[in-house]
């Protein structure tokens, strides 16, 4: 342990924290030494994962009792069990500087916390995973989100012509869950091939686009004009995916796919935390 200098202990805790399991281990190696204890200190809140807003106030008690330089959030995981209280807000005013991963897991169809959040400033979030009845992001919001996966609108009008100016560096989008939608699909459209130097354009930095539908055996359960309602939404989807394909000046790659939207919040959970943070 002596031959290595303090900055390359650090630099290996840092490392350590883009695993699974990383910030456990650098849990258990602060309570071997007073010297692995003084390493880990700034790297103990690099990853939190709450289920109930009791957590939150607890977590909250203790970052108020370190230094603000050893209380950096870089990531994280908001479960179901989380609403929005005083202690909820103040530790995302606490997180908000320094956090590069949000994901966030509502399990009703309430938006106070995912409209407070939208209306938050995060200046370094570079990923954001949603999963509840999300709004359109306002102007601004997420400067640096480069990584942006929606799970729980069904039909988010408004989303697509907001990005460019909510979500200005964004390269990867992700839409879950989407259902007897054709005006957001027409709205999807319109945005991603306007002309880039539009203002409803989408982000100029824009990779990937993939969307995420019902299949067709559930949407027939819904009644004929719903089902018709689908239909005309994947034809828009599909003809849009065939315009990217065919479209060689930079446009997005765009994929539709059929998937059964799931609420399991351990495997997302896990899913998170397997993600190599952006």
């Amino acid at each position: 342990m002596e031959l290595l200098p303090t900055e390359l202990h650090g630099q290996i805790f840092s490392l350590a924290c883009s695993s699974p399991w990383g910030v456990p281990t650098i849990r258990a190696l602060s309570l071997t030494s007073t010297y692995f204890h003084e390493v880990a200190r700034p790297f103990l809140f690099h990853t939190v994962v709450l289920s109930s807003t009791d957590q939150a106030t607890h977590l909250l008690a203790l970052l108020e009792a370190v230094p603000a330089p050893q209380r950096r959030i870089h990531r994280l995981f908001l479960g179901s069990g989380m609403h929005l209280s005083s202690a909820t807000l103040q530790l995302l005013h606490f997180a908000a500087p320094a956090l590069h991963d949000l994901a966030v897991i509502c399990g009703s169809s309430s938006t106070a916390l995912l409209g407070t959040i939208f209306r938050m400033s995060f200046p370094r979030l570079k990923a954001l995973m949603v999963r509840g009845y999300y709004p359109p992001p306002p102007p601004g919001a997420f400067p640096a989100l480069t990584h942006l996966h929606l799970a729980g609108n069904h039909s988010p009008s408004g989303v697509p012509t907001a990005l460019a100016r909510a979500c200005p560096a964004l390269t990867h989008l992700r839409m879950v869950g989407l259902r007897r939608a054709p005006a957001f699909a027409r709205e999807l459209g319109a945005v991603l091939t306007a002309e880039r130097r539009d203002k409803d354009a989408f982000p100029a930095r824009l990779l990937s686009v993939v969307l995420e539908t019902e299949p067709p055996a559930l949407q027939a359960r819904g009644g004929r004009v719903a089902q018709l309602r689908d239909e005309e939404m994947r034809e828009v989807l599909w003809t849009l995916k065939s315009w990217a394909a065919e479209k060689r000046d930079g446009a997005p790659r765009v994929e539709v796919l059929d998937a059964f939207e799931e609420m399991d919040v351990q495997k997302m959970k896990m899913e998170w935390l397997d993600m190599v943070s952006v």
